[in-house]
């Protein structure tokens, strides 16, 4: 056989070895997806805040130590902390709580240690917004009387209460209630404060003024408060209120 002969068999050969080397690679599953030995799951990977997921953890043998870790948002800053004892399958139902968790990112991470070695295995979930929230306003007086006065403005008030819980009925804390006025001709309406925040009640305040011009004249009208409600995790919610104001002349 001749020296190029030789040397193309030789190219040949090494050619089909890297080829073969490559294959048994991509057939070798990449142990970092489970955690050298441990498998984790998460069911389902989208879930609704006040909603619940259930973390199913499979190790190949039994761990000595092993605990499961719920992080959050893109820094990973834990939130729970889930001792797993000593068994090769545990699953962990956690409530994705209101206050507790937020929209967005989270990792389901197990940390253990098998065979006097330390392995890690995560697997991501994401919170999405939750339900409608549920809204009650009262206003308190329903009915002002103003005075009309030949030469001064003249103020009259009531208070707005806002009531605002999540799909579970429970009070929604740090949610902000904005209102606005369509009292028109009657006066100008203003609002204490606007927005609102609800407290660990779920309720908020608002102080509504109406500043009823001088030389207005005998009328009946009412103010129909519009009210818009935001809470981080939830869709807006509205509702309104009704404020009947009648204005008198000034008695002589």
């Amino acid at each position: 056989m001749s020296s190029v002969s030789l040397a193309r068999n030789r190219k040949l050969q090494l050619a089909l070895a890297l080829n073969v080397a490559l294959a048994l690679l991509l057939l070798v599953p990449p142990l970092a997806m489970r955690g050298a030995g441990v498998e984790v799951i998460a069911d389902p990977q989208d879930v609704p805040l006040n909603g619940n997921v259930t973390i199913t953890v499979r190790f190949d043998e039994v761990p000595s130590t092993a605990r499961l870790e719920i992080l959050q948002g893109p820094e990973l800053k834990p939130v729970q902390v889930f001792d797993l004892g000593r068994s090769r399958e545990s699953s962990v139902q956690v409530f994705l709580e209101e206050g507790v968790y937020s929209v967005g990112l989270h990792v389901a991470r197990v940390v253990a240690t098998v065979g006097g070695r330390e392995v890690t295995a995560e697997v991501p979930f994401s919170v999405y917004y939750g339900g409608e929230l549920q809204v009650r306003a009262e206003v308190n007086p329903e009915e002002v009387v103003a005075h009309s006065q030949a030469n001064t403005s003249v103020n009259v008030s009531a208070t707005i209460t806002v009531t605002v819980r999540n799909e579970l009925g429970r009070p929604v804390v740090g949610a902000l209630v904005f209102a606005k006025s369509m009292a028109g001709r009657a006066g100008i309406a203003t609002f204490t404060p606007n927005p609102a925040k609800t407290g660990p009640d779920g309720v908020a305040t608002i102080s509504w003024t109406l500043t009823v011009p001088a030389n207005t004249t005998a009328s009946n009208v009412t103010d129909s408060v519009g009210l818009v409600i935001g809470a981080p995790g939830h869709p807006l919610a509205r509702a309104s209120v009704e404020i009947k104001i009648r204005v008198e002349p000034e008695q002589p």
